[in-house]
């Protein structure tokens, strides 16, 4: 059987931390369900952005320091980013092949 890891997005987690949130029910479940969710780094500057917004500094610190004991792992996208750029540049000459 396969092993799925989904990966979150801002409203996710935004969801998750506000229990007022009025998707908070829904994404608690799923956030149970996986033991292990994948956390775009670029996620983590606007989940910080919208805490610190609404809320006060120290609940971003709190919200920072137990990300290791959480289900989240964040992951760099740099390795994605290039492998996407590198699959639209082959995709570009094949393309140029073709109309030549």
């Amino acid at each position: 059987m396969e092993r799925i890891i989904p990966v979150t997005d801002t409203g996710f987690i935004v969801a998750l931390l506000n229990r007022t949130d009025r998707r908070h029910h829904d994404v608690t479940p799923l956030y149970q369900k996986f033991d292990t969710i994948l956390f775009p780094q670029t996620t983590l500057v606007e989940v910080a952005y919208l805490i610190g917004r609404t809320g006060r500094i120290e609940r971003v610190w709190q919200f920072l320091r137990g990300l290791s004991a959480s289900r989240f792992h964040v992951i760099a996208l740099i390795e994605f980013e290039q492998k996407s750029i590198d699959g639209c540049e082959r995709v570009t000459r094949l393309a140029q092949l073709t109309a030549a």
